[in-house]
């Protein structure tokens, strides 16, 4: 399982713990030195992998994951039109992608007029 955005890692812990999964956890913003003490500290390191990259330029294998998840994180980078294809990529042909975001009062993608 992918953790996209995982941040402080609260979403891979959770799934390793409650879903019995292996689960890559990555951000690019939160160091996997930071990320590690968290998942160290909650004692699933044997089924968590951190890593630090950026969600546009994914280094994994095609077809690599059954699932891809992205919590409370895909308003940072998930504007990007290049970002479903490389999902695609790194998705078993049967994978699931589940996404889960804060409510926006506005949508992101429109612009406002200047008043």
């Amino acid at each position: 399982m992918l953790d996209l955005g995982c941040g402080r890692g609260a979403t891979s812990v959770f799934l390793a713990r409650e879903a019995d999964v292996e689960v890559i956890a990555l951000d690019r913003w939160v160091g996997e030195t930071q990320l590690q003490a968290v998942i160290d500290a909650a004692s699933v390191a044997e089924q968590v992998e951190v890593r630090q990259d950026d969600v546009r330029a994914l280094p994994f294998d095609d077809a690599e994951f059954d699932v891809i998840v992205s919590i409370d994180a895909f308003e940072y980078f998930g504007t990007d039109l290049h970002l479903l294809p490389s999902l695609l990529r790194v998705l078993r042909p049967s994978g699931r992608i589940g996404v889960s975001t804060p409510a926006l009062k506005l949508d992101p993608t429109r612009r406002r007029r200047p008043r």
